[in-house]
C-alpha cells in the first residue's frame, strides 16, 4: 500500500514539477525575446544616428568642395571684385564728410527691399565668396529659433 502511494505522490510530484519547468522554460524564452527586441532597437538607433553622422559629414565635404570649385572659378571671374567694392562703398563713403548722408540714405533703402531679393543676394555673396557652410549654418542657427 505504501508503494502504491509512494507511486501515486511521486506521478504527482513529477507532474507538477514538470509543470513548473515547463512554465519556467516559457518566461526564460519570453525574456530571451525582450532582449533581443530591446537589442534590435538599440541597433536601429545607433544605425540611424551613424547614417546622420555620415549626411552630415558628407554634406559638409560637399559644401566645402563646392567652395574650392567656386574659389577656384573666381579666378577668371570679375564677380568677386563686383561685390567687394559693393561691400567696401559704404565704408570708404563714410569717410568723406559730404559723402556720409549718401551711405545712410543707401541703406534706408536696402532696408525698404523685400526680404526675398536681400536673402538671395545675400546667399549669393556667401557662395561666391566661398562661405556655402557658413550660410548654412546661420540658415540652421535661424530656423532653430
Amino acid at each position: 500500500m505504501i508503494a502504491i502511494i509512494s507511486t501515486l505522490l511521486g506521478g504527482i510530484v513529477d507532474g507538477i514539477s514538470t509543470h513548473y519547468a515547463g512554465k519556467k522554460e516559457i518566461k526564460k524564452a519570453k525574456l530571451e525575446a525582450l532582449k533581443i527586441e530591446i537589442q534590435a532597437n538599440a541597433d536601429i538607433k545607433k544605425a540611424l544616428a551613424q547614417s546622420k553622422l555620415v549626411q552630415a559629414q558628407t554634406g559638409q565635404v560637399q559644401d566645402y568642395n563646392l567652395d574650392i570649385i567656386n574659389t577656384k572659378n573666381m579666378q577668371n571671374s570679375w564677380k568677386d571684385e563686383l561685390l567687394l567694392i559693393l561691400y567696401c562703398t559704404p565704408v570708404i563713403l563714410a569717410f568723406i564728410p559730404s559723402m556720409q548722408e549718401v551711405a545712410l540714405k543707401g541703406f534706408k533703402i536696402i532696408e525698404q527691399m523685400p526680404l526675398w531679393y536681400t536673402v538671395t543676394f545675400t546667399a549669393m555673396s556667401f557662395v561666391l565668396f566661398g562661405m556655402r557652410g557658413l550660410f548654412k549654418e546661420i540658415l540652421k542657427t535661424k530656423r532653430s529659433k
